[in-house]
């Protein structure tokens, strides 16, 4: 659907319009964007008064590389999607930061179509995985897209939608319903948990793996657990002062002792 902006206010129009005002077609012809304002309820004007009068009206192309799509309601957690004659008043809400009753649930990406909505795994540009928590939309008109830990994400042209909901540790890509392996670095105790929707909130001694055997490599390489006495269990003090020991030897020590750990 087209959209006009007013050059210059006209007889024929309300007292109340002024230069920058914004109409989008419709079935019937032009009706104002701000259609929150209740004084433009029902008000139409004619295509060919809009379209064939450049002194008065102008085509409005937008430079913006977004549009929001849709919005949830604070009062029940709807999500509604806007009508095009109410877009711009919303817009123009949001930028003046004086919204409270809705906040942005999804927006399209005008270059391809794409929709981004909150929750949705993003992947930036230079290949870090994030999921969208919010948008906003800055006095510049620029679209602010942040993660769940309040961190700016990327600008959306930046970003690709993930299938899968995270990557683990080992690199492997996990999706909705597979099963993964929580670690605690700490404790190095560990369970199996299966895949959401979303990616887990992890405290900073926790890591994600896929599989038991990158676990006990992971816990093998980091787990402190050899005392001096461990040492000289498989060498006198001559023979590991001679470098005897291989990085081999200390690994089968350390097993041994993490087998019988266990």
């Amino acid at each position: 659907m087209k959209k006009y902006k007013l050059i210059q206010r006209y007889p024929s129009l309300l007292p109340s319009w002024s230069s920058g005002m914004m109409v989008i077609e419709n079935k019937t012809g032009y009706i104002p964007v701000n259609t929150i304002n209740c004084e433009f309820y029902h008000f139409i004007i004619p295509k060919l008064e809009v379209e064939s009068n450049p002194l008065f009206w102008e085509e409005f192309i937008s430079t913006r590389n977004f549009e929001i799509y849709q919005l949830k309601m604070a009062h029940d957690g709807s999500i509604e999607t806007i009508k095009e004659e109410t877009y711009d008043s919303f817009v123009d809400i949001i930028e003046a930061g004086k919204y409270k009753y809705f906040s942005i649930y999804s927006v399209k990406r005008i270059i391809d179509g794409e929709i981004f909505k909150v929750g949705d795994i993003v992947k930036d540009y230079i290949g870090t995985s994030y999921q969208i928590d919010n948008f906003s939309i800055d006095k510049e008109g620029v679209l602010i897209v942040k993660s769940l830990n309040d961190v700016n994400i990327s600008f959306i042209d930046n970003l690709n939608k993930l299938d899968y909901t995270f990557i683990t540790e080992d690199g492997v890509e996990i999706y909705p319903n597979q099963s993964f392996y929580l670690l605690n670095t700490s404790t190095f105790k560990h369970i199996k948990c299966t895949a959401g929707n979303n990616i887990p909130v992890l405290k900073e001694y926790q890591k994600l793996f896929s599989k038991m055997e990158t676990i006990e490599k992971y816990i093998l390489h980091n787990k402190p657990c050899l005392s001096f006495i461990d040492v000289l269990s498989w060498a006198t003090i001559e023979e590991a002062t001679r470098e005897y020991l291989s990085i081999e030897m200390l690994e089968a020590i350390v097993t041994e002792k993490l087998n019988k750990e266990d």
